[in-house]
């Protein structure tokens, strides 16, 4: 990679690298990662962060001094792609038998390791609360993990897996039919899922790490420590204020606008 940014910088031609992750996801050698990453920090023209916390982090963990070099663009909304629609909201409730009184945690995207669906499971699995409700929507990344899902739903119904690619026209009625996002990733600098929840308005259920990703307004989220996800589980707010968290989160990602988002980002190519 390092030969490739060489050769068309050599030609005239601008490298911008932004970056979303410490490694790569499911790294099995972050040792050898940091070496590269520092080479390609030190190479490329420009380097863009989503926060001020994950430029501060990765300057940690290359040891090198990025301030001169980066700049901090945050993360653009959704709002207004993905519609819902009441038919299949409907359809969605029967399919996954939603009552009145569920509380519904939606875990929406591609299912990887790192996303920390494991833990997710487990802890859920030991929480007591029968009117709790766990959607899983997405496409597993490897069979193993399809696996895993299907048999925490086998063993615990309040799981209702969706294990497909999910259509665009589907994602505006999950989240409609949820009360609360859930995203328990591990060693990410910024989240596309956490905006579009934000765009959504719906709370979010959030590791103590996420902090690093910069939400506009942390007042819409649930934070839980090492260890914590259980406990967090089991003491959720009510729906009235996971509604009115989710309110917060809609406004706040209004001021994630493209229009000004999209003269950030131009200026760091043409500058």
């Amino acid at each position: 990679m390092a030969a490739d940014v060489l050769l068309v910088q050599m030609r005239g031609v601008k490298v911008v690298w932004t970056v979303h992750n410490r490694f790569s996801h499911e790294s099995e050698h972050p040792a050898r990662e940091i070496i590269a990453r520092r080479l390609l920090a030190r190479l490329v023209s420009r380097m863009i962060f989503h926060s001020e916390d994950a430029r501060a982090e990765i300057q940690r963990l290359l040891a090198i001094n990025l301030l001169r070099r980066s700049v901090v663009i945050p993360h653009g909304h959704y709002i207004g792609l993905y519609p819902t629609d009441a038919s299949r909201e409907r359809q969605l409730r029967s399919q996954f038998e939603i009552k009145d009184d569920d509380t519904v945690l939606l875990f929406f995207g591609n299912l990887r390791r790192y996303k920390g669906i494991s833990q997710l499971l487990h802890a859920f699995q030991l929480a007591p609360h029968c009117r709790l409700k766990l959607i899983i929507a997405g496409k597993p990344f490897d069979q193993g993990l399809a696996e895993e899902v299907a048999t925490a739903s086998k063993n615990d119904p309040r799981i209702q897996p969706y294990l497909d690619f999910i259509p665009d026209v589907d994602v505006g009625p999950l989240y409609a039919v949820s009360h609360i996002a859930v995203i328990p990733f591990e060693r990410t600098l910024t989240s596309g899922s956490a905006i579009l929840a934000l765009s959504q308005g719906k709370a979010l259920l959030l590791p103590e790490e996420a902090r690093l990703i910069g939400l506009p307004d942390q007042r819409g989220t649930v934070f839980y420590g090492n260890d914590g996800l259980l406990e967090t589980l089991q003491q959720l707010p009510s729906k009235a204020e996971l509604a009115a968290m989710g309110k917060m989160n809609f406004e706040a990602a209004k001021t994630l606008d493209w229009k000004t988002i999209g003269r950030q980002v131009a200026k760091v190519y043409t500058h």
